[in-house]
């Protein structure tokens, strides 16, 4: 039970993190087509 709610925890945290690496991969996306405009 204990490594079970170990593991949920260890889940959330890899999804933060993803989610958090995709936002900024898209905010870099977007910055890097507003400079090759300019």
């Amino acid at each position: 039970m204990e490594g079970h709610y170990y593991l949920e925890k260890y889940f959330d945290k890899r999804l933060l993190f993803f989610s958090i690496t995709s936002a900024n991969l898209k905010m870099f996306k977007v910055l890097s087509m507003f400079y090759a405009l300019t």
